[in-house]
């Protein structure tokens, strides 16, 4: 219930600011640590952590961002449920871009992906709660 909150807030604060910073994704995993919900390996940690770093150098996307997933991959969803949260993480990025470029008439400019990566989180737990 708490972790919901914090991502919700999360969403907001970089739809308003465009930035995530370092205290929010330490507060979600210090409340992930205690939820205990995600399944996770130190192998699956150092994996999800390479696979972050590799996709966040090709990006250029945010370093809060990057943050953010490995919270939410590696203490929020786990690695039993990997793929269907990427595939939520996918559809909710497309939707997103969608809308910014209808916004701004283009793909420039800051983007919000936390709304993305939190909204994954919790449509998984809504769909296949666990």
């Amino acid at each position: 219930m708490i972790s919901t909150l914090i991502l919700l807030f999360i969403a907001y604060f970089d739809c308003k600011y465009k930035r995530i910073p370092n205290s929010f994704a330490l507060t979600l995993l210090i409340v992930a640590l205690f939820e205990g919900r995600a399944d996770s390996s130190p192998s699956f940690f150092f994996l999800s952590a390479l696979g972050l770093f590799a996709f966040a150098y090709f990006s250029r996307c945010g370093m809060g961002d990057i943050k953010l997933l490995l919270v939410a991959i590696d203490f929020l969803v786990g690695s039993a449920r990997i793929v269907q949260y990427l595939w939520w993480l996918i559809a909710i990025s497309s939707i997103s871009i969608v809308i910014h470029s209808l916004r701004y008439r283009a793909i420039k400019g800051d983007f919000a992906f936390a709304p993305a990566i939190c909204g994954a989180v919790l449509a998984l737990r809504v769909v296949s709660p666990g």
